[in-house]
This record gives C-alpha cells, structure tokens and sequence, in this order.
C-alpha cells in the first residue's frame, strides 16, 4: 500500500495511520495469543519501522468492530459489535 501511495506521488511526511481492531473475539483463545493482539503488534511495529505516526488507535478488547472511513473528509466511523451476539 505504501508503495502505491508512493507511486501516486504521497509524500512519506504526509501519511499517518489509524490502528483499529484487533479484538479477541474468541472466549477461548487466551488474551496473550489472540490473533488480534498479534495483529496488532505487527501493524504498529511495520508502522514504526516505517517511520509512520499512529494518530489513533483503538484496539484490543472482545467486541469486533465494523469500520467505515471515508478518504475525502478523513472521517472514520467505529461501530461495535454486539457481545451477545
């Protein structure tokens, strides 16, 4: 992804990410194992070796999320799931 943006002319100065997800949504996989958290770590850490701010993060926890961002405005909508679901 980062290549293409590159590609496009994006400028590295200009780009930050968004980390969302990574929920344990599994009650019996342990929270140190999940491949959420796991997920996660690899994202931040590629962000960091990248040189790429994290300007927000909302992550872990056992709900899944379903995300919606929209690029023209830059607005990103969160809405969780149902645990009982």
């Amino acid at each position: 992804m980062l290549a293409e943006l590159f590609r496009r002319g994006a400028l590295k100065v200009e780009i930050v990410a968004s980390v969302i997800g990574g929920a344990n949504v599994v009650s019996l996989i342990t929270p140190h194992r999940s491949a959420g958290d796991r997920n996660v770590a690899i994202a931040q850490a590629l962000l960091a070796k990248e040189g790429i701010p994290t300007v927000f993060s909302d992550t872990g926890g056992t709900r899944g999320r379903n995300i919606e961002h929209h690029s023209e405005t830059n607005h990103t909508t969160i809405r969780y799931h149902d645990p009982k679901i």
